[in-house]
Formats: C-alpha cells, structure tokens, sequence
C-alpha cells in the first residue's frame, strides 16, 4: 500500500502554484486537503481543474459552521472544525503533512494532535514571528498570565505565527538566508531547509502600448486608515495620466468605495483588480509594480519588474525584510508622484539587476530549481518516516 502525503493550502490558498508543480514520485500517493479556511473565495476558475489533475485525492472540508463575531460560537465552530481535520488526518494517517506559514488552525491542530508526523512548513510569505520580538509592550503582570492561558487554549487561540516551533517533527522550508536568521535560536540546522520560492521568472511583458503600472494598495489596521490610502490611489492616478493603472486591494480590504471615487473623479486611466486574475498574470501584464511592502514584492522582482515601495507606517516586522533592499521607498503620496513622473524608463533594466542581489539573499532558489528543492525534502522525509 502507497503511504500517503497531504497537502494544506493556506487561506488564500496561494500555496496551489506551488501545489501542483511539485514534481510527483509513484510511491506515495498526494492528497490534498481543503480545510476551507480561506476568508476569500478562490479567484482562479481552473482551480478545481488543476488540483483534480495534480493530486491523487481531493477531499474538500465544508465551511466553518459560524464565522461571526460572537466568541463562545466561534469557539464552537473552531473545535467542530478541529474535530473534522483530526478525524479525517488520523484515517489517512499521511507519512508527512506539507502545510504553509499562515499560522491556520488546521496547522494548529497538526502541531498538537499528531506530533509524530514529519511536518513540513513551506514559507509562502514574509513571516510575522517578529511580532514578539519587535512589537509588543507588555506589563510585567501581562508576560506572567499571558503564557498561562495560550498554553492552555492552544492551539485554538495561539499568538505564536510559526506554530512548527512546538511541533517536535517539524521542518522549515524557508526562501533563504534572511529568514534562516529569524530562527537560528530556535530551529536546529538540520530542520532547517533552504528552497527558495518556485517563482516564474523572466515573462515577457504583453503590453507594448502606454506604461501599465500595478499598485498593491496598503491594508491598514483600521478602515479610516483604508479610505485615505484609497483616495491617495485617486490623486495618483489623476497626476499620472500618462500611465494606466491596476489598483488591487488586499482581498479583506475589498470595498465599492475606490471604485465609486474613481468614478466621479471620471478617471479613465485605471481599473481596479476585480481578483478574478492571478497576481503573477497582473504582474506579467505591468511594467512597474508599486508595493505596499508585500510578498508579491518578490514576485515581482523574480519577473524583472522595477518596484516601487510604498506605505505611510512601516512597521519593525515589514521593516526587517526589507533593510538590505535598494528598493524605492516613499511615505508621502507626493513624492511617488513626482519619482514616478521622471522615472528613466530607459535604465529599467539597471534598476532589476540592481535589485537581484537582494533577491537572491532573500530567496536562495527561484522558477524549476526551487521546486527541485521542495520535491528533494518532501521525498527524503517522506521515505525517512
């Protein structure tokens, strides 16, 4: 009998690219393992499709039961879920578990229940495990009743973002260097692995008309926060109408309010991302990406895209990814404006290489030799268990 290995999306399910590409091995069987935690709806109309043809077995979870507010219900719903992900797992009984680092109570659960399971955490975003480290200001009361109630309510409230740190047979699947050092005190070397991010690299551009320029709009704490970032987008546009313009929003910060502004300012130079189309396609499609200091940053510099940073607050955690880089970066609206408006199109190429020795230092591996690598630790750990 073939042993089994599941795969986990992440909420957004931005792990299936990856998912799917990873090169088989006829000795196991590859099931993947749709808890439906994901706040948003799958934007790719293939994707029941592709993962039909890449996996062995699809086994689809239904939706969380309550999604509310009201915490006593949302306790509920999370322990009938918790109970339907161990129930499933303990019948497939996988050799090893492939999840992402989004910090899902699926993942949770894993850590928990079966922690004689070789669990494999892919990096699939700039980790926020510096929250600890950087941001919080605790009282000294607060640093002794804190630890007592998350030990007691792991996994289902936990503030701990890397939960393979209390999961004994966990290995991390990290980009590169950079984010190997966050976890030098707390992974040993040999449960650490450097893979790189199996990005598509060197796509050419399709658009041979007027310079298209993709904005990734910043998501804020708070939604007054959203509405001046939003009508920040406005101005930009209007000053820049030598330029088209995609503006997507994070897929929790979606709102009617950008498109209505963009529509009595009567600016016809931009469209806003209905996310029906992959971020990579929108990247291919861009000549420029301006980043509010995202994973997609990566993405786009993988896709020898200049990039453009922008955000008004950037915090310790955005801040450390970044400290190497020689990207553009602005806090004031005016300033992109202006940089964009004089921007050398001609030294773009410059600019690219400029910025692949940052790349490389945060990404050891891209495009087929990243999921070589991914395929390698996958099957070692896989005939190891």
């Amino acid at each position: 009998m073939k042993s089994v290995i599941v795969f986990i999306p992440t909420a957004y399910y931005l792990s299936d690219p990856i998912y799917t590409k990873v090169p088989r091995n006829k000795d196991f069987l590859y099931v993947y393992f749709d808890t439906s935690e994901a706040s948003v709806a799958k934007v790719n109309t293939s994707h029941k499709v592709l993962i039909e043809d890449s996996f062995d077995f699809h086994i689809k979870l239904p939706p969380d039961m309550y999604s509310g507010t009201n915490t006593l219900l949302l306790l509920v719903s999370m322990h009938v879920k918790a109970w339907q992900i161990k129930r499933l797992l303990y019948r497939l009984n996988p050799k090893v578990i492939v999840s992402v680092t989004d910090g899902s109570l699926t993942a949770k659960v894993i850590s928990r229940y079966f922690p004689e399971t070789t669990f494999l955490l892919l990096q699939t975003a700039l980790l926020n495990v510096l929250d600890k480290k950087f941001l919080r200001k605790r009282r000294k009361s607060y640093e002794v009743i804190y630890p007592f109630f998350e030990r007691l309510l792991y996994p289902y409230f936990s503030s701990t973002f890397i939960f393979g740190l209390n999961h004994p047979k966990t290995k991390l699947l990290l980009w590169g260097e950079t984010t190997k050092q966050v976890y030098k005190d707390s992974k040993q070397d040999q449960d650490v692995f450097l893979v790189g991010t199996p990005l598509l690299a060197g796509l050419e551009n399709s658009n041979r008309g007027r310079k298209s320029i993709l904005v990734l709009v910043p998501d804020p704490d708070s939604m007054d926060e959203q509405m001046i970032y939003f009508d920040e987008m406005v101005d930009l546009v209007r000053s820049l109408p030598e330029y088209d313009f995609i503006l997507r929003t994070h897929p929790l910060r979606i709102s009617p309010y950008l498109s209505q502004r963009c529509r009595d300012e009567n600016i016809s130079n931009a469209i806003i991302d209905d996310m029906k189309t992959s971020i990579i396609d929108r990247i291919v499609a861009s000549d420029l990406v301006i980043s509010s200091y995202s994973t997609a940053t990566f993405d786009a510099l993988s896709l020898k895209r200049p990039v453009f940073l922008y955000r008004k607050h950037v915090s310790p955690v955005l801040a450390y990814w970044f400290q190497s880089s020689t990207l553009p970066a602005f806090t004031d609206i005016q300033n992109l404006i202006e940089s964009l408006r004089i921007f050398n199109w001609g030294g773009a190429a410059r600019v690219v290489a400029e910025n692949d020795a940052f790349l490389k230092e945060t990404c050891a591996f891209t495009g087929q030799e990243s999921l070589g690598k991914i395929a390698e630790v996958i099957n070692k750990h896989a005939f190891m268990s």
